[in-house]
């Protein structure tokens, strides 16, 4: 019923179409009494498509069956045929018009574009006719259950996605990216190569479709984007004009990409039939440009000339009839355009022939004829179908035989574009799912040394390092330094009993060397992160926690050391009175310690609330000196906790705090002048040290860190330089007043009788008057400081 309803719909609509003529061929008098049957045929001459040599291949087709005594040799075969202009309304109005004109129509054949096909198919089957094309590719005519008396010589365009398949076999090709204009031809034919790429391991990278009436920039772009070289596209000339143009300015053609698509269009299809060249956008290619960019395309498209000599079932050899159809093309007033489906519209004819000869017997059998078949006589309808699904026979097209969806199981042809040429070298035999190659053919690419494109730009995973020569150049820095910073403590250990020492508290400058050895330490870890271990990341978190406590414990060990001198001297020369209490080294220590512990704590804390794991980044770049078929991935294993940042806060801020005030306490024990107990200028200038290249180092650091020689070069000299410094400023005045001092004299028997004490405890009252005019100091005082310190 509703069938019915929507059929009337379509009538109605297709009412209002303009008519088209309609032909006759051959032209017999219907009015006498003959046995005609006639078919129902429509072709494309002219408007979305010309295919005029369509026609020109049936009428062939018509004469020699008619001239063969052997094939219904009491009937004469004829069409009444229209032009559908490939547009669906005009389509359905020819068949209309045919259906309700005398003679009545024995089957239907055509049309040509799929757009025309299918409302025709669905209705011609309400008629109970057999409908077979000689050019519709749609992938949705093999839907059996709508289109059920459907049958066709030029296969599914999906037929020809196994050859595709090969060809990407054949040069090794394992990803493809996938363009469609989105009519259903393409589309169905790219959801069917999605599902066959995936049966055979190979991704599809991207699936991008764009309308007919759309500029197909977006669609190129997310191509490009991709990095995916072999494109396999299906589209109508007018937007496959309209692609290329856009592929040439976007650098989507040339040597590194490979363009994969229909093989069927017209001849020099990619040139303006107008001669104006094609406009896309704010672009313009001329004829020039569009040859350029189509240069090498590779198409599929089902074998429409046999190769093989042998005769075929008009008694011509391809070969023979194609020499026999171009000579019918010279007559006056034939038809021409879209050569390459004559052949197709031949064997349709022969195809529907055959058919009705070989229903003769079968049809005497329930008492009928094939003059006596009329519309809705389904017994008849079997009969043909029957026929035509068990019909095989060779055509000019090669082998014809028909699946149970009435797709014809043909050979596709594999072409590649070579001058303005489609050379075929490849043919697939859909029935046997077997490829024979001719390698006879050269294939060619425009890349250095003919070789064949890549599929994609191969990723090379490169482990960041760091350079050797900058990780030895600094590892050797950084050894020297800690080699001197052992010498200052081994100095300072064996000479803590000269007074000269003695006074400048040796076991607090033993805690800077030592701060100063882990400094050094880190740095060491700092590099080895890179160095021959990125595959075990074990290792690599092991040294990301060792650098961290290296640098954390020996800062503060060094600094806090300095801070605690500092303090103490600023703790004396503040006081309204030095009798009161003296400050001893272990006040130092607690000092030391505390800070110590703090730091600790914040890391212990860390590792426990927040532990810190290996995050590999990688960063993607180009390799241009191997045609872009390379792209570098630079990876990156770097250390990495969640909330990095309120740790380091937590650690910058105290010791950022200890810091500033150690700076603070070393500015305003600036003049005190007393060097034997107060290294405080040098302490001073140390702290400064520490303050500047402390905060920029972290600051810089930070901003490279994903640059591992940059970060560890910067970590570097932001590590040793102020450590080298610090340790310079705490021991080398040391080492040159002691030997100074005498170099024959022993260290063990060194006395401080070498030293005017006397004048420099007046020296320093002096000063301290100086500095503070309020306080009381004597000499007494001041000796009494010194005693306390030695």
């Amino acid at each position: 019923m509703w069938t019915y309803i929507s059929l009337m719909l379509w009538m109605i609509e297709i009412s209002y179409c303009k008519g088209q003529q309609l032909h006759n061929y051959p032209a017999i008098n219907v009015t006498q009494n003959q046995s005609v049957l006639t078919l129902a045929a429509s072709f494309s001459v002219d408007g979305g498509w010309y295919g005029g040599s369509t026609v020109s291949g049936a009428m062939l087709a018509l004469d020699h069956i008619n001239n063969q005594s052997n094939i219904l040799s009491n009937y004469t075969l004829a069409m009444n045929w229209g032009n559908t202009k490939c547009d669906s309304g005009v389509g359905l109005k020819v068949l209309f018009d045919q259906l309700h004109q005398k003679p009545k129509k024995i089957m239907v054949l055509g049309a040509a574009c799929s757009v025309v096909t299918q409302p025709m198919a669905k209705t011609s089957q309400y008629f109970d006719l057999l409908q077979l094309s000689y050019a519709s590719a749609s992938p949705a005519l093999s839907i059996r259950s709508v289109y059920r008396n459907f049958f066709r010589i030029y296969p599914s365009e999906t037929a020809i996605n196994p050859a595709r398949i090969e060809l990407l076999k054949r040069f090794g090709w394992k990803k493809i990216v996938l363009l469609y204009q989105t009519v259903e031809l393409f589309s169905a034919t790219a959801t069917s190569l999605i599902q066959v790429a995936e049966e055979n391991e190979i991704q599809v990278t991207a699936t991008l479709g764009f309308s007919s009436d759309d500029d197909p920039y977006q669609a190129l772009i997310s191509i490009q984007k991709s990095e995916t070289r072999i494109i396999v596209g299906g589209f109508y000339s007018s937007q496959g004009r309209k692609v290329f143009c856009r592929a040439y300015h976007l650098g989507l053609t040339g040597s590194a990409y490979v363009w994969i698509i229909t093989g069927w269009l017209e001849e020099n299809w990619w040139l303006d039939p107008l001669g104006e060249g094609v406009t896309v956008g704010n672009h313009h290619c001329n004829d020039s440009v569009m040859t350029k960019a189509v240069k090498g395309y590779f198409g599929m498209a089902t074998l429409a000339i046999s190769s093989r000599p042998q005769s075929t079932i008009s008694g011509l050899t391809s070969s023979e009839w194609l020499q026999l159809f171009f000579k019918y093309l010279q007559r006056p007033g034939a038809y021409v355009g879209a050569i390459d489906f004559a052949s197709f519209t031949y064997d349709s004819v022969w195809a529907i022939a055959l058919t009705l000869n070989q229903s003769i017997n079968p049809l005497s059998k329930i008492n009928k004829t094939l003059e006596d078949i009329d519309y809705y006589d389904k017994e008849a309808l079997s009969v043909f179908k029957d026929q035509m699904q068990a019909l095989e026979f060779i055509g000019i097209t090669g082998p014809v035989a028909f699946n149970q969806n009435g797709d014809r199981l043909g050979i596709t042809t594999i072409k590649r574009q070579i001058g303005s040429k489609e050379v075929i070298f490849g043919l697939y035999d859909n029935k046997r799912e077997t490829v024979n190659w001719n390698y006879s053919v050269a294939i060619t690419w425009q890349t250095a040394n003919n070789q064949t494109p890549v599929d994609s730009p191969r990723i090379i995973v490169v482990n960041a390092s760091i350079a050797i020569p900058l990780f030895i150049g600094i590892l050797s820095i950084d050894v020297i330094g800690m080699l001197m910073t052992i010498v200052f403590l081994v100095f300072n250990i064996k000479s803590r009993s000269i007074r000269i020492i003695k006074i400048s508290s040796p076991n607090v400058n033993n805690i800077i060397a030592i701060g100063a050895i882990s400094c050094y330490i880190s740095v060491f870890f700092f590099g080895v992160n890179t160095q021959n271990i990125n595959q075990h990341n074990g290792l690599l978190l092991a040294s990301c926690w060792c650098r961290s406590w290296f640098l954390v414990i020996g800062y503060t060990l060094g600094f806090g050391a300095l801070f605690a001198k500092t303090w103490r001297i600023h703790s004396i020369f503040a006081r309204k009175s030095v009798k009161t209490k003296l400050i001893r080294d272990s006040r130092l220590y607690g000092i030391i310690s505390a800070a110590v512990f703090v730091d600790i704590s914040i890391m212990l804390a860390w590792g426990i609330i927040d532990p810190v794991n290996i995050e590999t980044k990688n960063e993607s770049v180009p390799d241009f000196s191997h045609n872009r078929d390379r792209i570098m991935i630079i990876s990156i294993k770097q250390c990495h906790s969640k909330y990095p940042i309120v740790w380091n806060v937590l650690l910058f801020g105290f010791n950022g705090l200890l810091l500033v005030y150690g700076a603070i306490l070393a500015w305003q024990t600036r003049q005190v002048k007393m060097m034997a107990v107060n290294d405080s200028k040098l302490i001073g200038l140390a702290i400064y040290n520490v303050a500047i290249f402390a905060s920029i180092g972290a600051g810089i650091a930070s901003l490279v860190y994903d640059k591992p020689d940059a970060f560890f070069g910067l970590i570097s000299v932001f590590i040793i330089f102020p450590t080298t410094v610090t340790v310079c400023l705490v021991f080398v005045p040391k080492v040159y007043k002691l030997k100074s001092a005498g170099a024959s004299m022993k260290i063990s028997t060194f006395s401080v009788a070498n030293y005017n004490v006397q004048g420099m405890i007046k020296s320093a009252s002096t000063n301290l008057k100086t500095i503070y005019p309020d306080i009381n100091v004597d000499c007494d005082n001041v000796e009494q400081v010194i005693n306390t310190l030695i």
